[in-house]
């Protein structure tokens, strides 16, 4: 180079300046777009390996339920890849046993699957046209048979009821309603809870009466009359107390 073009000792350093800027811009600009993909492929690569595939099942909220039931519906099998999990298949499968409410899953990384459960609770014994007893939900979901009545639950009389846990029985969703409705005091008085075809609600009381709620419509009201005519009257004088209007119950004595 001769003299001539020669540049400026401060220009040159200028220059050389500008191109180490130049080069670190593209650099990191290069790196933005390789470390993101490099830990993509990493990331790609450990999830097909034995580290994150399913060693464990856990199972949480489980009170009255066997735990292998809940396993044996989910269906995770070990050794499966935890990234190819289908969170809410396993979770609508758990759903479908007569006692779970709801179902949520999870992966745990990195070997474990995680369900957890809310159960349906039991409201009502009922017995089936066969003779056979039946625990329900509060939905009138039936949970569970037996051949004995359920100890601790109140019972519920419906005509012709012969269902299978896991099915709705909407011949005793009314009578169920009525009874979770129903206060302590209250329940001292009822023996057994009936619902007719027409779905139509009577209590049964231990003293022998009977009082005819009807639907569910105002049933607080209905439940407040009621109460109201149990501190009013002598029950073992009394054979039917019709609180369907609740703002002027009937009373039908029977002595």
């Amino acid at each position: 180079m001769t003299a001539a073009t020669k540049a400026h000792p401060r220009l040159q350093a200028r220059r050389d300046e500008v191109e180490r800027v130049a080069e670190t811009v593209a650099w990191r600009r290069f790196s933005y777009l390789w470390i993101p993909l490099l830990v993509i492929a990493i990331g790609l690569g450990l999830a097909r390996t034995d580290f994150v595939d399913v060693d464990a099942v856990e199972i949480r909220g489980l009170d009255t339920m066997a735990e292998d039931r809940v396993l044996v519906a989910a269906g995770v099998d070990p050794g499966t890849q935890l990234v190819d999990l289908d969170l809410d298949h396993i979770a609508s499968r758990v759903e479908r046993l007569p006692l779970v409410d709801r179902a949520s899953v999870r992966r745990v990384w990195p070997d474990t699957v995680r369900i957890t459960v809310v159960e349906r609770l039991p409201v009502a014994a009922v017995q089936t046209a066969a003779g056979d007893w039946l625990t329900v939900d509060l939905d009138g979901r039936v949970l569970a048979a037996a051949e004995t009545a359920p100890a601790g639950l109140p019972v519920v009389i419906a005509a012709e009821v012969d269902a299978i846990p896991g099915s709705a029985e909407a011949r005793v969703v009314d009578a169920v309603q009525v009874i979770d409705a129903l206060t302590p005091d209250l329940w001292e008085w009822v023996d057994t809870v009936e619902q007719s075809s027409d779905r139509s609600v009577v209590l049964h009381l231990a003293g022998g009466a009977d009082v005819v709620i009807g639907d569910t419509r105002q049933l607080p009201d209905k439940l407040v009359a009621l109460a109201t005519v149990l501190t009013r009257v002598d029950p073992s004088c009394v054979a039917v107390i019709d609180v369907q209007a609740p703002r002027a119950p009937v009373v039908d004595r029977g002595c």
